[in-house]
């Protein structure tokens, strides 16, 4: 009897904390020190971007160095059908380089330059 105690006791321990871990972590908090919450601070690389699609609403395009691909909405690129397949463009890179992690800054941004 005392076996089947034991073991029963071992299986709702087991169940309660299984059901415990199902819980969401929580948000994410910033650090803020004296009300100043911490700037989105960006490396930049400099390269060319190279038009590999056109679709109805965007452009894709492949950057070098480093072979990223990225997407640009038609409207907010500014170039209005001048580009075909093949073309290259200067672009520039930012990479987010500061050290806490924020929902709000994305982790790398892609820009035209025309």
């Amino acid at each position: 009897m005392k076996k089947i105690t034991i073991l029963f006791s071992v299986y709702t321990m087991l169940i309660l904390s299984a059901c415990s871990s199902l819980h969401k972590p929580p948000q994410q908090t910033y650090n803020i020190s004296n009300g100043v919450l911490s700037l989105c601070v960006y490396k930049t690389e400099k390269g060319i971007a190279e038009v590999i699609s056109i679709g109805e609403n965007s452009y894709r395009f492949t950057f070098y160095p480093g072979d990223d691909i990225f997407f640009i909405d038609k409207e907010l690129a500014g170039i209005y059908g001048k580009v075909k397949i093949g073309d290259e463009l200067k672009a520039v890179k930012k990479i987010m380089i500061n050290g806490d992690k924020r929902q709000d800054c994305p982790a790398l941004e892609f820009h035209l330059i025309h």
